[in-house]
């Protein structure tokens, strides 16, 4: 199984900084488990309608929370703001 991880940092229009990172076992399996629940929200309606970017149509925390029983983990922190 190959491996996932990755790391995201921004700065807000206020200047805080914010830092994720994801990390998983299993790149494709873990690419199949979201694309099938993305189609079940999508089957159930719980989502926006119209043509959407992932993090619009679905709650990003809730969607990630939903691949934990998946094996990835992933946390987001927000730090001091920016002079």
């Amino acid at each position: 199984m190959a491996g996932l991880s990755g790391a995201s940092s921004g700065t807000g229009l206020a200047g805080n900084r914010t830092h994720g990172t994801i990390r998983g076992r299993d790149t494709y399996g873990t690419t199949a488990v979201i694309a099938v629940e993305a189609a079940t929200r999508l089957a159930t309606g719980d989502t926006k309608s119209g043509v959407l970017a992932a993090a619009q149509a679905f709650d990003p925390a809730g969607f990630l929370d939903t691949l934990a029983d998946h094996g990835l983990d992933w946390t987001i922190q927000e730090t001091a703001t920016v002079d």
